[in-house]
């Protein structure tokens, strides 16, 4: 990274870095599996994502026993950074392989189901197990297939989290919903809908604006525990 004073200029190519070796703690940002990473700088508020593939992880360790300690919010915060690797890719116009389109939309209802019964029952070996894979696969390059790569909400939470102190989940979880809203139109509402019948199971039957709206409605909800009853029910951040 380029410096001038306080202030990043540019970034500098990666060329070379000692192997890299990854034993992964939490599952969401899938570092075990891709060559990428951030810096942040909280007195400049610069948070500078980076792609080099001397960074990829020569080798992981993938135990999800690991990730029992892991508390119900920062589970429900990388469990948003799953479902927004999947997102960013999933929602774009290009026509790419049925195939993958489908591998996404399970690994979207992987973290749907899972998520829930991770934050109720810590150690859940299956519930663990199958996030921890899912961050894997959710940005290991896979599933990009030959799309054309222009992701938003990633680079709109680095903004807001290098400002505020903010969980890049939990920032993730409220910029999503709305950039849905907002890129949602004539143009867009074919992959909208695909969306909430095939990973939200929203009744096919309705009308596309319809679904569309109940999709990304549903995709706002997050799981919050309740001071009485100490239960963990689902309600929108607005």
């Amino acid at each position: 990274m380029v410096t001038h004073g306080t202030s990043c200029l540019q970034k500098t190519p990666v060329e070379k870095c000692l192997p890299v070796v990854t034993v992964l703690t939490l599952a969401a940002t899938g570092s075990e599996m891709d060559c990428g990473g951030v810096i942040s700088n909280s007195e400049t508020h610069d948070k500078i994502g980076l792609l080099f593939p001397p960074m990829q992880p020569k080798v992981s360790f993938l135990d999800p026993t690991n990730t029992y300690t892991v508390s119900p919010y920062q589970t429900a915060c990388g469990s948003a950074d799953i479902l927004s690797h999947i997102i960013e890719v999933y929602f774009n116009m290009d026509q790419d392989l049925q195939m993958l389109d489908g591998f996404m939309e399970v690994l979207m209802r992987t973290v749907i189901r899972y998520a829930p019964i991770a934050m109720k029952e810590p150690d859940n070996y299956e519930a663990r197990a199958n996030l921890m894979w899912t961050s894997s696969w959710a940005i290991n390059g896979f599933i990009n297939g030959g799309k054309r790569q222009a992701w938003s909400c990633h680079p709109m939470e680095h903004e807001l989290s290098a400002i505020y102190d903010i969980t890049h989940g939990l920032g993730l979880a409220i910029l999503t919903p709305r950039w849905m809203e907002y890129t949602l139109d004539e143009t867009t509402v074919s992959k909208f809908y695909q969306f909430g019948v095939n990973v939200f199971d929203i009744d096919a039957s309705l009308s596309q604006m319809e679904v569309c709206k109940e999709g990304y409605r549903a995709r706002s909800r997050i799981p919050v525990r309740d001071a009485r009853t100490q239960e963990y029910v689902h309600r929108d951040w607005y």
